[in-house]
């Protein structure tokens, strides 16, 4: 049975599934990428009956979020961005700035402890 589980979350493009791997490599913990579920998911299956033929070809054309092709997307939106923002808030909240390089087994500490 699981004890803990760590969620990672953030704006897009943010890092968060190069964190969540150092962080599972480092703790020896699974890393469960929603994105790599869904994507696995929606490549097996079949039009869903009532999707119409433009819609179900719309997913399968579908590409990343445009932020990651943004040539706009520069430091204030991304403070915009990221003063909306907010974290579920489920357990302890640990802030990091991904854009400096992360500690990861400080921060694989702080997840080992109990709560």
């Amino acid at each position: 049975m699981c004890e803990r589980v760590v969620l990672v979350n953030g704006l897009p493009g943010s890092g968060k599934s190069t964190l969540a791997r150092a962080l599972g490599r480092e703790l020896g913990w699974p890393v469960l990428s929603k994105d790599a579920i869904k994507e696995t998911l929606a490549d097996t299956l079949d039009r869903p009956d009532g999707v119409g033929e433009a819609e179900w070809s719309q997913y399968e054309r579908r590409v990343r979020h445009p932020v990651h092709r943004d040539p706009f997307v520069g430091d204030e939106r991304w403070r915009e961005w990221a003063a909306g923002a907010r974290p579920l808030a489920l357990g302890p909240v640990y802030w990091l700035d991904t854009a400096k390089e992360v500690e990861i087994s400080g921060l694989a500490e702080l997840c080992r402890a109990p709560q």
